[in-house]
């Protein structure tokens, strides 16, 4: 969102020909809202005068409370003299006032465009929706009172030739000497080509610079600007110029710059689908005199500081923060020398800091068998930009005693936290899924440095930039599922969790120097998951825990070397195991269902008692069936000393569906215990076989018994035989089936339910 503001040029002496200075891309000069009442127009919203195509007057003159209006972007030409102290407007307009003669301004002049239209790079100013331009013949006086309000650019120039060019333009001619010997003094990123390899030094230009401080019409700039109660809003690479080309002396005594901030680089902006931006360079002022020298007294710079890097942010996933932008930079030429004649401080500002980047722990994985591996994390704190320096000047450049650089500050880097999300659980008797790693590394310091070589620039300090602080934590394993009638699921292991902290930005140079601290490491890995519980089987084993790794970042150096960061790992949990399940046995005393003695069972349905395992409390009812096959002679028997029944050819029915407890806290059947006496044609050939059945009838688990234990003689501790059905359906009756070769003994039946 464009935002206005007003900038205030102090009292000032009445100057001669233009006092040149432009504010690029969306820096912006306003104030209050003008001609809402009062003045000439009788108090209403209506201009007292619109101009809408181009325009020419002899001369202008707007009084106090009256208000003119430009609109479709004409431009007005006065050919003489013009005095502003009303209002001059443009509304979705620009402000293009050429004066030939004379301008004084002690009124307000506004240009502001409500589409909130952004121009592309490489937009000349002419064709921006918004600004002021203004391009003065003669003397310019802006007094105390004059306003400047706009969402666009301010330009003032004596030549419309300034219009065609650009804000970056005019940003990156900072930084850029070639093409030019005219007398020049500005700090340089140290590998820039101009010095060639050699130290700092006053470079003799090969142009001789002309004495013109006699014969020039002087120019004095003083006051605050703007006012640092009322400061600017951000711009994107903003710029302030002072160009001037005629035979001039530009005096700036007692003046003093606020930039304005750079802005921070935009968020990530997940509803849009948008990433994060990286934080916009300060602002860079650009002081031209192309006719004449550059005297400066009690002159202070204040450059700005470089915008944050913007940050980043996901949920199990990555995200990485943005560097930060750099902090503000000046140059000085001029034809006819550059003289320090009083104090002059230049204070280059803090480099902007790495954007942070976050990922939060969201849903585990999906249960299952096996339980869905978790998501991992992973998070890059950005870097904050550098803030190096290194003076050049050229030609006549005198005095420079009287300069000093005030500190140099890079910007810290973005931290990094990233959660990992944790496995999904197993369902029934499967494993557990494996919690995701988590990865955390904080963004690097910015460096700093100051070269002034052997120019008597009194210097400040430089401070790296401090590394950022990376944090983690490892998800954790998900539970291994419970199983009643096998192995217990094993639980996930948990996610390991590496932090490495942002390295601090080294210093050099300047009257002291510091190195950034190394950013803290500080991880966590993730707890192992729970093994699943067993009734019948092996408890799962619990999941081991994540391994945590810390890397502290390193200081930086300098005259005080930058402080390691602090390390702090921190090992999870292993899993705890599963353990075993309560488990029911209901025994089934079948021969006491049947004959009251001795001899055959005839096929059918017999109700009886289920005892506990104890066998001595009831506990319900069920019914079993000797089955009754048609078109096979079926052989049942019921025996004693001990008690039991024997079964050959045929098929024994337990309805458990018919099962009536006495008592609540059972599960879903799943097993059948069977304790044999003897048995004889059992073979591989001919089993033992035991099914279970859904209530459908349809056969959903069968295991068979290729021999059969002999317990006549072992009737204290007699081998049993368990078959056991891990299903998912419920079972609704057993069928135990011997062949037409076999006779099998059995003294007890055991319902299982753990």
């Amino acid at each position: 969102m464009k935002t206005s503001h007003t900038y205030g040029l102090g009292q000032q002496t009445k100057t001669s020909i233009a006092t040149i200075f432009a504010l690029a891309t969306s820096l912006t000069i306003l104030a209050g809202c003008p001609g809402t009442g009062g003045g000439g127009n009788g108090g209403t919203d209506e201009p007292d005068r619109t101009i809408s195509v181009d325009t020419t007057l002899a001369t202008m003159t707007i009084p106090a409370g009256e208000v003119w209006a430009l609109s479709d972007n004409a431009k007005l030409t006065v050919t003489g003299d013009s005095t502003i102290t009303g209002t001059l407007m443009a509304t979705d307009a620009r402000v293009i006032l050429k004066v030939d003669g004379d301008l004084t301004i002690g009124g307000t002049i506004t240009s502001q465009d409500s589409s909130d239209t952004t121009p592309s790079d490489g937009t000349e100013f002419n064709e921006h929706p918004s600004g002021i331009y203004l391009v003065v013949g003669a003397e310019l006086t802006l007094t105390s009172d004059a306003v400047l309000q706009t969402d666009g650019n301010v330009l003032i120039t004596d030549t419309e030739d300034v219009l065609t060019e650009t804000p970056d333009d005019l940003f990156n001619e900072v930084e850029d000497v070639s093409g030019d010997e005219l007398d020049t003094l500005v700090p340089l990123p140290p590998d820039n080509s101009a010095f060639d390899g050699a130290a700092p030094k006053l470079i003799q230009s090969k142009k001789q610079s002309p004495n013109q401080q006699a014969a020039g019409l002087p120019i004095t700039i003083a006051g605050t600007w703007p006012n640092p109660a009322d400061p600017a809003p951000a711009g994107d690479n903003p710029v302030i110029i002072f160009r001037f080309f005629g035979n001039r002396i530009l005096n700036l005594n007692g003046w003093t710059v606020n930039g304005p901030p750079a802005p921070n680089g935009d968020n990530a902006d997940p509803d849009n689908g948008t990433g994060p931006k990286n934080g916009k360079n300060g602002m860079r002022l650009n002081i031209w005199n192309n006719g004449g020298p550059i005297n400066l007294n009690n002159v202070v710079l204040n450059m700005t500081n470089g915008g944050d890097g913007g940050s980043d942010s996901d949920t199990c996933g990555s995200a990485t923060g943005k560097d930060g932008g750099k902090s503000g930079n000046f140059r000085m030429t001029a034809s006819g020398g550059i003289n320090f004649n009083g104090p002059v401080t230049l204070n280059p500002g803090t480099s902007g800091g790495g954007g942070d980047a976050t990922v939060t722990k969201g849903a585990p994985g999906a249960d299952g068998c096996p339980g869905e591996d978790g998501e991992s994390g992973t998070a890059t704190g950005g870097n904050g930009a550098d803030n190096k320096k290194r003076i050049f000047a050229r030609g006549n450049v005198s005095n420079l005693a009287n300069l000093t650089i005030g500190d140099l500050v890079a910007g810290n880097g973005g931290t990094a936290t990233a959660d990992a999300c944790d496995g999904g659980d197993g369902f029934a008797c499967c494993a557990g899924g494996n919690g995701a790693k988590a990865t955390a590394t904080g963004g690097n310091g910015g460096e700093s440095s100051l070269n002034i070589g052997t120019l008597p620039v009194i210097p400040g300090s430089v401070i790296g930039g401090d590394g950022g602080v990376a944090t983690t934590t490892g998800a954790n394993g998900g539970d291994g599922g419970d199983c009643k009638f096998g192995d217990g699921g094993d639980g996930g292991d948990g996610g390991d969790a590496t932090s490495t902290g942002g390295a601090g930005g080294d210093a050099s140079g300047g009257a002291a120097s510091t190195g950034g601290d190394g950013g803290d490491a500080i991880t966590t890995s993730g707890n192992g998951g729970n093994g699943g519980d067993s009734g019948f089987g092996t408890p799962g084993a619990g999941g081991a825990k994540g391994s945590p790794t810390a890397t502290v970042g390193t200081g930086g150096t300098g005259d005080t070397a930058g402080n390691d960061g602090d390390d702090t790992p921190t090992d999870g949990a292993d899993g705890a195991p599963g353990g075993q399940s309560a488990v029911f046995v209901w025994c089934l005393p079948i021969p006491s269902y049947v004959n009251a003695v001795p001899g055959v069972i005839d096929p059918g349905t017999y109700s009886g008692s289920v005892l506990d395992e104890t066998e001595v409390d009831t506990v319900g009812q069920i019914n079993v069936e000797f089955l009754a096959i048609e078109g096979t002679e079926v052989n049942y028997q019921r025996g004693e000393q001990p008690d039991h029944f024997g079964v050959g050819n045929g098929q024994l029915n337990i309805d458990v569906s018919s099962l009536q407890l006495d008592r609540t806290g059972s599960g879903i059947v799943g097993g059948l215990r069977i304790v044999p006496l003897q048995g004889f044609g059992i073979s591989a050939e001919a089993p033992l076989e035991v099914r279970a059945l859904d209530a459908n009838g349809e056969i959903i688990g069968t295991q068979t018994f290729d021999t059969i234990p002999n317990n006549f003689t072992n009737q204290e501790t007699p081998t049993e035989l368990d078959a056991l059905f891990n299903v998912d359906a419920s079972v609704a009756s057993f069928q135990v089936v011997v062949p037409d070769v076999a006779f099998v003994t059995i003294t007890r039946l055991y319902l299982l339910d753990p």
